[in-house]
């Protein structure tokens, strides 16, 4: 047995009734995956903009340290392909005198972008049957049937991995907004919780198309001014 007891001390807080602490096991175990992940990476990050909403895990921190997964909003003005450290604000449905309430509903928003996509993938599908409709045997003479026959077998290998790419696409969608059902309306930033965090931490939970969601930028000015006066005592920006 290891002098450190990891087991029994990861058993006694799982166990111990604090919410905080009920899924310790798997949060650790996203840990040592990322680690490892580490020594693969080739120093290539993704690159966001001023504004944009992401889904981050904070981890598990030390008492009220920010903790566990929040959507946050980038800071950063200049974020490149080649930085992996960008500053954020946590967000929160939940009021706290220490937050800063802000004009966005974020539920709205990424149902707006669900609603987009599968209204694009509907075109797709649309297209693809306008296609599938030109080789209809019933309107041919046997003759042509035969000739068209080549043509609809290239058809059908090109057109199959298509269909079924938008067939995952809508599942992941409605998965999406499955998720979505979820979220409160009402949004708080966390301006006494900003901080630095890698990217590593941030998480792909919707699909691309569904997580292209940001806030204006007299919502920025706010949040920034906020941690201003309340952190930093700056002067305040216009």
């Amino acid at each position: 047995m290891s002098k450190f007891n990891f087991n029994q001390r990861i058993h006694k807080l799982k166990t111990s009734g604090n919410f905080k602490f009920k899924n310790i096991d798997h949060q650790l175990h996203y840990l040592l995956r990322k680690f490892e992940s580490e020594k693969k990476h080739k120093g290539y990050y993704p690159k966001f903009k001023q504004g944009d909403i992401v889904f981050v895990d904070f981890g598990l921190n030390i008492n009220h340290e920010f903790s566990n997964s929040h959507f946050a909003i980038v800071l950063n003005h200049n974020d490149s392909n080649k930085e992996d450290i960008i500053n954020v604000v946590p967000l929160s449905s939940k009021y706290n005198p220490k937050y800063l309430k802000i004009n966005i509903d974020i539920k709205i928003k990424y149902i707006k972008n669900a609603i987009n996509t599968l209204n694009d993938k509907k075109k797709e599908y649309e297209k693809l049957l306008k296609e599938l409709n030109e080789f209809n045997p019933y309107e041919m003479s046997d003759e042509e049937v035969q000739l068209k026959f080549t043509e609809f077998i290239k058809w059908k290998n090109a057109s199959s991995p298509k269909i079924n790419k938008i067939d995952k696409d809508v599942k992941k969608t409605e998965d999406a907004i499955e998720k979505l059902k979820n979220l409160n309306n009402q949004t708080y930033a966390c301006v006494n919780s900003f901080q630095p965090i890698s990217k590593f931490r941030i998480k792909n939970i919707y699909p691309k198309e569904i997580s292209n969601v940001s806030v204006d930028t007299l919502t920025l000015l706010a949040i920034i001014n906020k941690i201003n006066l309340d952190l930093l005592s700056l002067p305040k920006i216009e």
